[in-house]
């Protein structure tokens, strides 16, 4: 793996993840930086500075439980998105609505996460009786926040079920 795919990965981790591998793994790919991004990575660099010995489990969870996270993340699907979206990053009703539309539509139509179409949402909120064109800008702001559990949780931390 080149040093530029290897930081791109890297920069895909959360920045919880990312910080981990700083001051617990001791390990960042060449060109990326040793800043914390978290006030827990804040606190494991202080504590990596004044103890130099390893933290793990201290404020950072180790490789395992990393592992075991993303592998509950991979077990939701879009009808674990299915309750109305409070608090989201929009801080707007009319896009928690439309994102709430976009995971009944995927759960619907598969319970699967992939791409939907704003012709296809179209064509299912048609089917719904209660559509209006006016859902199109919010339908854009909140579409890329529908295609995974992790987007979701992004989009709102509390919106799973």
């Amino acid at each position: 793996m080149t040093h530029t795919a290897m930081l791109e990965a890297w920069q895909k981790l959360t920045p919880a993840q990312r910080d981990y591998d700083r001051f617990v793994g001791r390990r960042i790919p060449e060109g990326a930086s040793w800043r914390a991004e978290t006030k827990s990575g804040q606190m494991l660099k202080d504590e990596l500075l004044a103890t130099d010995s390893c933290s793990c489990h201290i404020s950072a969870p180790c490789s395992f439980c990393l592992q075991s996270e993303e592998q509950a993340m991979s077990g939701l699907k879009p009808s674990n998105y299915t309750s109305h979206p409070m608090s989201s990053v929009s801080k707007e009703w009319e896009a928690e609505q439309i994102a709430r539309n976009i995971m009944t539509i995927l759960w619907r139509t598969g319970d699967e996460w992939r791409p939907l179409t704003w012709e296809e949402y179209c064509a299912e909120r048609q089917k719904d009786g209660n559509f209006s064109e006016m859902e199109r800008p919010y339908f854009d702001r909140v579409i890329s926040y529908c295609k995974s559990a992790e987007d979701a949780d992004r989009f709102c931390s509390s919106w799973r079920k």
